[in-house]
């Protein structure tokens, strides 16, 4: 005799699942997921930065991070201590490093005032 358990039979058992919705990855213009073989990494690091009076060299900034075509980074930054929101200039921006006879490509993502950002960036 075959027996049919009462939530499969009545529905219940599927009343907690949402609604599945399929998705054309086909025709997706990047990856809508990816895998990765590295361990995943996070790094908290601490500039110390002086007033634009205490000059060029403690109020300016610029960190890179070399990134592999079609790697992602995730960041968030944050300015602690800014008084007001124009305190900061960022400029997010990446760039090629070009080989013998080939010239630099400069993608600028943002110029903006502003005391912190959070988001990601995939290397093109």
């Amino acid at each position: 005799m075959f027996q049919m358990p009462f939530g499969k039979l009545s529905g219940i058992a599927r009343l907690w699942a949402p609604e599945e919705k399929k998705l054309d990855t086909a025709s997706a213009t990047a990856p809508l997921a990816r895998i990765y073989d590295t361990p995943l990494r996070s790094d908290v690091i601490e500039i110390p930065l002086t007033d634009f009076l205490g000059g060029a060299k403690g109020s300016e900034l610029e960190y890179k991070v070399r990134m592999k075509q079609g790697a992602t980074l995730v960041f968030e930054w944050e300015a602690i201590g800014a008084a007001k929101k124009d305190d900061i200039h960022f400029d997010f921006h990446g760039h090629t490093t070009p080989g013998p006879n080939a010239s630099m490509t400069v993608a600028t993502y943002e110029q903006a005032f502003g005391i912190s950002q959070k988001g990601a960036l995939t290397a093109p």
